[in-house]
């Protein structure tokens, strides 16, 4: 059975130093995505190049990019946050968290639009025997995630929009 786990910004900053050692910048949708990962990971014992990361959200971090612009604006410039404004940054940090060294990749757009797409990639991967299972991340609203990680026995049960209560 495919659980769903929902993550905050709040709870992936204290796992921050624990899993990622010290990430200076990091925006809270991508700490509400490694927190709901980790919970969907808890207890499960795949191989980290087996497991395929993805990840769905808007554009990329909000908040950091809004930071860059002020801090821009006043003349200064800080290339330590740059990755962290990369529509992909929650990938990264994701996968640097949780050890994952398999296929990774950030789907931009709204959760709704994209679960088709997701789908169609989480089916490839496992029947292909890319992977053993796929880590899904969603990003939702004011920095909170949600996850599931999808594996063969799951496959044909449930689909991608109903496992993360897209409308």
């Amino acid at each position: 059975m495919t659980l769903i786990f929902e993550g905050t910004a709040e709870s992936g900053r204290v796992r921050r130093k624990a899993l990622c050692g010290p990430i200076p910048y990091a925006d809270p949708d991508s700490w509400a995505q490694l927190d709901a990962a980790v919970r969907a990971m808890r207890g499960r014992q795949y191989v980290g190049e087996r497991v395929a990361l993805l990840t769905i959200g808007g554009a990329g971090p909000v908040e950091t990019r809004n930071t860059l612009v002020r801090l821009a604006a006043r003349g200064i410039s800080s290339p330590l946050r740059f990755p962290a404004a990369l529509p992909s940054a929650s990938v990264g940090l994701v996968a640097i968290g949780l050890g994952l060294r398999g296929p990774t990749l950030h789907l931009a757009g709204t959760v709704a639009s994209l679960t088709a797409v997701a789908t169609v990639l989480t089916r490839t991967w496992i029947r292909r025997d890319i992977v053993e299972a796929v880590l899904v991340v969603a990003s939702t609203t004011n920095f909170r995630a949600r996850s599931c990680v999808v594996d063969s026995e799951a496959l044909g049960q449930i689909t991608l929009s109903e496992l993360l209560r897209v409308e």
